[in-house]
């Protein structure tokens, strides 16, 4: 039908874009096969005919093979049809100095915050974007003027902490994980003006994990270790399999808690050479906590942690970090309002992220870990580790599953619990790429008629990168409808190596990693 209207005598500027997204992502190729340089004759007949979207994916074109001017010509109409995409594109190139342009704070601010109102399910990432600045938690931009700051506010009452919250709020109810992780993350730590709420912390990381965000499978994973005294019990089973669900897909942090869990019988019976195993991965990719646990176990008579050393280090870490908070709220006057009924929906919801594999979300994806370079940097560490990838995690069989958890899946239950690093981790936002879909060499090419950009792989653009204070995120795109433009729709964010043909992710932009407070991401 679509190839019908599309061919026909006047088709309406949808339906090239319908078209050239399909030919660009090779998705259905039993009626359209991947075609670049297709894709891009279509997204440039849309764009002509009034398609607004159809620029976004032109410039991303361009970008991908460092055709910065024809690029930025391309996302300067988005702009003036008010294209949320290209809002933010700009907004962000004016930030940082991308796209060759200076930076211009002043000129960027009313971009983003433009691109931030025109949010939606399918560009749900501006708000967050904007919410962190407010933050102040993008470290490489922490030198805007609060001037420009407030003009961001839609009221002189409300505050800058509120309004980013607010911000947050819309970017995790439009489906995007990393605000959906951020905001589990201060609901854990009473953080943002919000209480210390256990059960909507667990809800925001299970539609965060559904989404694909490794770090909110490692978040449930210590919050079922542990439980939440008043609100639901421990549950060591999905405390694993929320754990090896994140493992598997390289998160180090992730593989050290799969160590730890083995060597001290966490969800399942000791096994102290499947622990060898997993912290040897975790070694691999760079965890610091990992290589002290394979030298007490390498010895002629291991040294495992026993339950007693377990309880312990929950005690003193987790339970400790989470009663801080509680207490913190209560002084503030902020109480949880839950109920029986919040708290079952929660852990139902739990248990379902349990079950799912990561799927492809936004513009980017996530690979298993087999297919995770090696050179990835994840970071985490005992009492603060759990995150490292590595592609031999995929060679270890699969634990077997606790009495809670369902084969072959992980179940979230309870909480964090294991030792995580106090370093944050890494995560990764990638630029809303549309990979190498692109383009042939017709005579009218965009912007002014110069030659096409020629098709190249598709990058995956997934650099990682941390993107905050205290927690972290997975990988996520940028703005902009998904990357149909790429070759491949296959991993989970994390995985490709992203081009280097134009910044792919935030720290390609210029975003870097802080310390987090060692209380906040001790597991265990």
């Amino acid at each position: 039908m679509l190839q019908k209207i599309a061919a026909g005598p006047s088709p309406p500027a949808v339906a090239y874009f319908l078209r050239g997204t399909l030919e660009s992502s090779g998705a259905h190729p039993q009626f359209f096969e991947r075609n670049p340089r297709a894709a891009f004759k279509d997204y440039e007949k849309a764009a002509r005919a009034g398609y607004d979207a159809a620029w976004f994916r032109l410039g991303r074109d361009y970008e991908s093979v460092d055709d910065l001017d024809r690029a930025r010509d391309c996302f300067e109409r988005g702009v003036k049809s008010n294209d949320r995409s290209c809002l933010y594109r700009m907004g962000m190139a004016n930030l940082l100095g991308q796209l060759n342009l200076p930076s211009n704070p002043p000129v960027a601010f009313p971009l983003l915050i433009r691109s931030a109102s025109l949010a939606t399910l399918e560009v749900p990432q501006p708000p967050y974007v904007l919410g962190m600045i407010l933050l102040n938690e993008l470290p490489s931009i922490s030198n805007l003027p609060l001037a420009l700051l407030h003009t961001a506010l839609p009221d002189p009452s409300v505050t800058l902490r509120q309004h980013a919250l607010a911000l947050i709020q819309r970017s995790a109810f439009l489906h995007f994980p990393p605000a959906q992780y951020k905001l589990g993350y201060a609901y854990e730590n009473a953080q943002l003006g919000l209480p210390y709420d256990p059960t909507l912390s667990v809800r925001f990381y299970s539609c965060a994990s559904q989404g694909g965000e490794l770090e909110a499978d490692m978040a449930l994973s210590k919050w079922f270790l542990c439980g939440a005294e008043g609100y639901f019990d421990k549950d060591e089973g999905l405390a694993r399999t929320f754990a090896e669900k994140a493992a598997r897909r390289g998160l180090s942090s992730a593989e050290f808690a799969m160590g730890y869990y083995c060597e001290v019988g966490v969800g399942g019976p000791k096994n102290i050479e499947q622990a060898r195993k997993w912290y040897g991965n975790a070694a691999k990719h760079n965890n610091p906590d990992a290589p002290a646990r394979l030298a007490a176990l390498s010895s002629a008579q291991p040294e495992g942690l026993s339950r007693t050393d377990h309880e312990s280090l929950t005690n003193s870490t987790l339970i400790r970090s989470r009663t801080l908070a509680r207490e913190r709220s209560m002084s503030e006057g902020k109480t949880a309002t839950g109920g029986r009924k919040k708290e079952e929906e929660a852990l139902a919801a739990a248990r379902r992220a349990s079950l799912l594999r990561s799927y492809q979300t936004g513009l980017a994806s996530v690979n298993e870990a087999e297919g995770i370079s090696d050179n990835e940097d994840h970071r985490g560490s005992i009492a603060t580790s759990l995150s490292s990838s590595s592609s031999v995690a995929a060679a270890i069989p699969p634990l077997a599953p606790s009495r809670t958890s369902s084969p072959g899946s992980s179940r979230p239950t309870t909480r964090q619990g294991r030792k995580v690093s106090p370093s944050p981790r890494p995560e990764s936002i990638a630029m809303p790429s549309l990979g190498p879909a692109s383009l042939p060499s017709t005579p009218n090419a965009l912007p002014s008629q110069p030659s096409q950009p020629i098709p190249q792989s598709a990058p995956s653009n997934v650099v990682e990168t941390i993107h905050g204070r205290g927690y972290s995120l997975s990988e996520t795109i940028l703005p902009g409808p998904a990357p149909l433009s790429t070759p491949n729709i296959p991993g989970t964010p994390g995985s490709a190596v992203p081009p280097k043909k134009g910044p792919a992710t935030f720290e390609e932009m210029g975003f870097y990693s802080q310390p987090l407070d060692q209380q906040k991401c001790v597991i265990m």
